[in-house]
């Protein structure tokens, strides 16, 4: 089956952790930013870049957080990830200038969330637990 590189990027300061509410196939639900790898891309850049076009912030990569692999229905995701198997690269990442711009056309929100309400929150899938702690 065929595999699509998305990455995801865990921020979390002053105790609360950048989180983004979804359009499109998971519309409404919770995560934390990601987005897949151009060609051309490293993982950490891509992480980046979705990070800087999503919220505005430049972060700097401070640690990697392993993968998983999620189903095209497990994974919400657009027209391009339709019968593929969806492998997810998870990043923990610090701010190191910016500020919070999200990109309303592409989400419904981006916000700071209290660490201990954001499993709480409905999310966009439950394979988000394991790298949000």
């Amino acid at each position: 089956m065929e595999k699509v590189s998305v990455v995801a990027v865990y921020i979390e300061k002053d105790g609360k952790v950048l989180m983004v509410q979804e359009k499109g196939q998971a519309w409404g639900l919770w995560s934390i930013l990601m987005g897949h790898v151009d060609g051309g891309e490293t993982t950490e850049e891509a992480a980046k870049r979705e990070v800087k076009e999503e919220a505005g912030y430049d972060i700097e990569i401070i640690g990697d957080l392993g993968k998983k692999i999620v189903s095209d229905t497990e994974y919400k995701g657009g027209e391009k990830d339709k019968g593929k198997e969806i492998e997810i690269t998870f990043f923990k990442g610090n701010i190191v200038s910016g500020k919070l711009k999200p990109d309303l056309e592409v989400l419904l929100d981006v916000k700071w969330v209290d660490k201990n309400k954001v499993l709480s929150l409905p999310l966009r899938g439950g394979w988000l637990k394991d790298f949000i702690k």
